[in-house]
């Protein structure tokens, strides 16, 4: 069991593979902590607002996690380790002491010592790029994440990049 957690991501959209994360944090982590990225982005790729993946992770997840919020610094930069744990820190009072991660993870944890726990397989193959792909295409995605992303994706009243149609 550890003291405190992290998932962090953009989340656009939080898919299944993001949910097996923090359901393993959830399990793991006295205090699991999510940070949702990019919010400053709002494009083609960043379709969803920092408050619409806000309210998919509440309702998925109630009080069980701590939410946070970042913007992003230089991609290449070798101080996104230090900025993370600051959030996270500014948060809960702790620095991490894990992440949860998947294959492609590229932070360098080189100034907070944390174990970057990294789930091998991704979840049925899925990834944020081939769901936006599978969305602009107007197939279904309804398999590759949880049903409060779908309801918010397809709710009618919300404004959208796109017109997405369900599949």
């Amino acid at each position: 069991m550890y003291s405190v957690g992290l998932v962090h991501g953009r989340f656009q959209p939080f898919h299944n593979g993001h949910k097996h994360l923090v359901d393993i944090m959830v399990r793991e982590c006295e205090l699991p902590v999510v940070i949702i990225g990019s919010i400053q982005l709002y494009d083609a790729n960043n379709f969803l607002s920092k408050e619409e993946r806000e309210v998919i992770l509440k309702q998925i997840y109630g009080d069980k996690v701590t939410i946070g919020f970042c913007r992003d610094i230089a991609k290449d930069s070798p101080y996104w380790d230090c900025y993370l744990a600051s959030i996270v820190y500014s948060l809960v009072g702790k620095f991490p002491e894990v992440v949860y991660a998947g294959p492609d993870y590229g932070v360098k944890w080189s100034h907070v010592p944390v174990k970057v726990r990294r789930e091998v397989a991704r979840v049925e193959g899925i990834s944020g790029t081939q769901i936006r792909r599978l969305l602009r295409e107007g197939g279904d995605v309804s398999n590759f994440v949880p049903p409060e992303t779908l309801k918010l994706i397809f709710d009618k009243n919300r404004p959208n990049c796109f017109q997405y149609r369900q599949g």
